[in-house]
């Protein structure tokens, strides 16, 4: 009596939906049937169809780790080399082993789990370190030893399972299954289910098993196996298996079930299976199977092959098979299948099942078993279902707007990546799949600029993206793989949508790309000559030919703008040429600001100008007077360079108001200057400060934020030198900082929280700005102190003067002797060294008493004391000799007696009579290294004679002033 309901039930609903067949009729009161007898935990109430949208596949990540990709990581990377715990010198944005590596170290070497996971625990502390920037990096290098670390080739690790594995993948979850298997999926809640088995996969999790055999295939290597071999594929590959085979992919999985064999399949890509054989392509691919024999083809390259011949071709290859022979060609996702196979496509992601199985979209939750929705005259919108709408999300996926889940249900998702694809491609936006917008898809998909093709037009793209960079491709006729990765390269550099296929918008912008020189023709270059011409750079003859003239406007242009000189119209000239052309600020236009030009105009005296919208002839003419009195180049147009000098001519002062009045305020509350309400007005207190700003850094006191003020701020404000910051200069500001006993500052290219504590105690400790900037101010100071903290300062003591002659023979007198050979030693230090200040106890023929000497060496802080000195005795005696101090000496004090003396007697032809020490007040009193030298004896005739010579007494300052030099190794100038 039930079934015969259930055929009266199929004949009334065939009568009422003219749409409708008898097997989609009874395929569905079938399922109804079966739905009454399972239990209610699995009732699915198939009519209510609810439309939600699509869910993110992939839930936020707390941790990253070895195989995941993300902007974070390059950044990751880049803490961990600047802590010394890596050994990159160009981060990417993949973790991979030389990461994981470095982590573990990073955990060991702080007391935390070692997993080499950066976990948020892990990823803080090193945000920590990092901001209190007093961490020691040679200490991690010797403990971490990055530089023995695997060199990465990160950004395309992989990993693959053999026999008995499971495959889990994230990001976009979806499986199938044939008979005797569950599938349960998590984030876009679908399920299955039939008899005895079940299979679980979570979040994007994918696994695929067969009998005694996997395929993994990684990064873009392909290979083809028949019966009991494996085949592996690197990054964008695609895999087909037959009976005992399993082929398993990361990175957009699939999973498919048929009678003992799975294929499962990454980022968009399909796969076939015949009967043996294998057949495998990369990322967009095309297969075909026969029996026994498989012909691959590369970038360029086709083979052709017949019973035991092969004939290999590159760049510009064909191929043709004959009996047992299998082509695989890579470019459009194309897959057939044979007896016990099934293709399950992920990412754009879909499940079907053979017996028992149902077939769930994430985009609407919806199965296939509700009643098709058909458009009329082939418009779907959403809502729709229809198996054209399957075949062109199949499209969709193929040439760059992916993520798409492949079902004949149009939803809130497919909705939003219409629009995405009308809005790339300059189509009306409407989220409907109108005739304009499947032509277009229909272009995009069989362009004839993709992998596989060949057209007479590709030799002229390659060597168009040759030129630009993007080398290395032969220039065939023929679109290889290696073509498409350049072009990808292309794609991605330039923001637009990567697919690997040259189209409308990717030639535009490869045609914008290729610059004009000089001997070039072309119909744009005399479109570029008219621009030229109306923009104030005249005087051009309009030909389609590049001549030395244009050449010559070229470079003027460039010039004034501030490009780079080279004559070519390469893309940034060709880009300021549509900026000046296009500008807003002209003859004709309206804009919201234009009313402020004008204000600013009639302030200036260039007056008269009704202040609206509209830029007219007037404002034109006054435009042009304000050009010519400034000496810009005359156009009218209020380009970058006119507003720019506009600006610069309009100070604001006391009284006015302005929003960038608000901003100015913001910027001198974070320079140090604060204390200032923030608001858009300019009164009293704010005129006080820009005062005090102007003032310490030495501008013009007016009170007034003109140009030279501003720039000022602008200067500071933007400084390379503060918190979180990094320059090649910091490291020099941080070696100048410790030495000046600001110290425990880790010397690295990032200005930290640390380095910025300290800049600020120094700039409190010398009366400064305390805003925690090296600005030119605290940096002149920093270098003060420094090259004073880094001066040796020599104090020169001449011995006796005015009535105290000292020692006397033959008419010299000791205190002139000593005076003079003083004053040439300070003249020769000051002049031929560097690094060096000089300071005398006595320059002329004076007397100090010997405690006050010692005291003026002391208070003036100096490095090294030196006494001048003769000696006499009886007449007979002779020689060269010097003293220190007979008490508690340095051993400074030693090693500088003893440089110098021997520099000294080893020059002149004298005795030495040794290095000596006695309780002088001059060396007892003085609080830094000190020695008294005895030049010759004044008594002796002999050396009296050589004392009186002005040649000898200047050899004796040389070789003292070279004496002191060599010992504190000081560099000549």
């Amino acid at each position: 009596m039930r079934k015969k309901w259930i055929l009266l039930l199929a004949i009334a609903l065939l009568i009422i939906s003219p749409f409708s067949s008898v097997s989609e009729t009874y395929a569905m009161s079938n399922n109804q049937h079966k739905e009454g007898q399972q239990s209610d935990n699995h009732i699915e109430e198939e009519n209510n169809i609810i439309d939600i949208e699509q869910q993110d596949a992939s839930p936020a990540e707390e941790a990253l780790q070895l195989g995941d990709e993300d902007e974070i990581i390059q950044e990751l990377k880049e803490d961990l080399t600047e802590l010394g715990f890596a050994s990159l010198k160009k981060p990417t944005e993949y973790f991979g082993l030389h990461t994981e590596e470095s982590l573990k170290k990073f955990q060991a070497f702080y007391d935390k789990e070692v997993t080499g996971i950066a976990d948020e625990d892990t990823l803080l502390t090193i945000d920590n370190i990092l901001a209190e920037d007093s961490f020691e990096r040679e200490e991690h290098i010797e403990f971490s030893k990055p530089e023995e670390f695997v060199t990465e080739e990160e950004e395309s690790e992989e990993s693959s399972e053999s026999e008995g594995a499971e495959n889990t993948e994230e990001e976009s979850e979806e499986s199938s299954e044939s008979e005797g298997a569950e599938n349960t999926e998590e984030e876009s809640e679908e399920s299955s289910e039939s008899e005895g088995a079940e299979n679980t996969e979570e979040e994007s999790g994918e696994s695929s098993e067969s009998e005694g055999a996997e395929n993994t295939e990684e990064e873009s290597e392909e290979s083809s196996e028949s019966e009991g071999a494996e085949n592996t594929e690197e990054e964008s590959g695609e895999s087909s298996e037959s009976e005992g085979a399993e082929n398993t992919e990361e990175e957009s999985g699939e999973s498919s079930e048929s009678e003992g064999a799975e294929n499962t399949e990454e980022e968009s890509e399909e796969s076939s299976e015949s009967e043996g054989a294998e057949n495998t392509e990369e990322e967009s691919e095309e297969s075909s199977e026969s029996e026994g024999a498989e012909n691959t083809e590369e970038e360029s390259e086709e083979s052709s092959e017949s019973e035991g011949a092969e004939n290999t071709e590159e760049e510009s290859e064909e191929s043709s098979e004959s009996e047992g022979a299998e082509n695989t060609e890579e470019e459009s996702e194309e897959s057939s299948e044979s007896e016990g196979a099934e293709n399950t496509e992920e990412e754009s992601g879909e499940s079907s099942e053979s017996e028992g199985t149902e077939n769930t979209e994430e985009e609407s939750d919806e199965s296939s078993g509700s009643e098709s929705v058909f458009s009329v005259n082939g418009i779907y919108t959403k809502g729709d279902r229809d198996p054209e709408i399957a075949e062109i999300k199949e499209q969709f996926n193929a040439i760059g707007f992916g993520g798409i889940t492949v079902t004949e249900y149009y939803g809130d998702y497919f909705e939003g990546k219409v629009e995405e694809f009308q809005e790339y491609y300059g189509l009306s936006v409407n989220g409907t799949l109108d005739q304009a917008t499947k032509d277009q898809v229909d272009s995009v998909y069989n362009s004839p600029f993709q992998r596989g093709e060949r057209h007479d037009d590709i030799p002229d793209i390659k060597e168009k993206l040759n030129s630009l960079g993007y080398s290395g491709i032969s220039v065939t006729r023929l679109f290889g793989e290696y073509t498409e990765q350049k072009v990808e390269e292309f794609q991605r550099d330039h923001g637009l949508q990567v697919n690997g296929i040259v189209d409308e918008v990717t030639l535009a912008k490869l045609d914008e790309q290729v610059p004009y020189t000089k001997g070039n023709r072309s119909p744009e270059i005399a479109e570029i000559k008219e621009q030229f011409n109306a923009i104030g750079f005249g005087g051009i003859t309009v030909t389609e030919y590049y001549g030395d003239y244009f050449e010559g406007k070229v470079e003027e242009f460039q010039e004034y703008y501030g490009l780079s000189v080279n004559g070519t119209l390469d893309q940034a000239t060709r880009d300021q040429v549509d900026s000046v052309y296009n500008s807003p600020f002209q003859r004709g236009e309206r804009h919201d600001d234009i009313p402020d030009i004008k204000e600013k105009l009639n302030s200036l005296g260039y007056s008269g100008i009704s202040v609206t919208r509209l830029f007219g002839e007037y404002t034109e003419q006054k435009v042009e007077e304000f050009q010519r009195d400034h000496g810009l180049r005359v156009n009218g147009i209020v380009d970058e360079v006119t507003l720019a000098k506009l600006d610069e001519q309009v100070p604001y002062t006391k009284g006015d108001r302005s929003p960038e009045i608000a901003e100015i305020k913001e910027q001198f509350n974070a320079i140090g200057f604060g204390g200032i309400t923030v608001t858009e007005y300019y009164g009293d207190y704010f005129e006080g400060k820009v005062e005090e700003f102007q003032e310490y850094y030495g501008l013009s006191v007016n009170g007034t934020l003109d140009q030279a003020t501003r720039d000022q701020v602008d200067s500071v404000y933007n400084s390379p030198f503060q918190r979180g910051e990094r320059h090649d200069d910091i490291p020099d500001i941080k070696e100048k900082l410790n030495s000046l006993g600001y110290s425990g500052i880790s010397v690295t290219r990032l200005f930290g929280e640390y380095t910025e504590q300290k800049v600020e105690e120094f700039q409190r400790d010398h009366g400064l700005r305390v805003n925690g900037i090296v600005d030119e101010v605290t940096l002149s100071h920093l270098n003060q102190a420094y090259d004073e903290l880094s001066t040796v300062k020599i104090f020169l003591d001449p011995g006796h003067g005015a009535h105290d002659p000292g020692g006397q023979g033959y008419g010299l007198n000791e205190k002139d002797v000593v005076l003079d050979i003083a004053l040439e030693t300070e003249r020769i230090l000051t002049s031929k060294y560097q690094g060096v200040e000089v300071e005398m106890s006595r320059r002329t023929d004076t007397f100090v008493e010997l405690e006050e000497r010692a005291n003026h060496a002391n208070s003036w802080g100096a490095d090294y004391f030196i006494s001048f000195h003769n000696n006499a005795f009886d007449g007979s005696t002779g020689g060269f000799e010097s003293y220190i101090y007979n008490g508690n000496v340095s051993q400074e004090t030693r090693d500088k007696q003893n440089d110098i003396h021997s520099y000294i007697s080893s020059r002149i032809n004298v005795s030495d009579r040794g290095q000596k020490s006695a309780n002088l007040s001059v060396l007892r009193n003085t609080n830094m290294p000190a020695i008294l030298i005895e030049y010759l004896f004044i008594d002796n005739f002999t050396e009296n004679a050589l004392l009186k010579s002005d040649n000898y007494k200047n050899q004796l300052a040389q070789y003292t002033a070279d004496a002191i030099a060599d010992s504190y190794d000081l560099e000549r100038q």
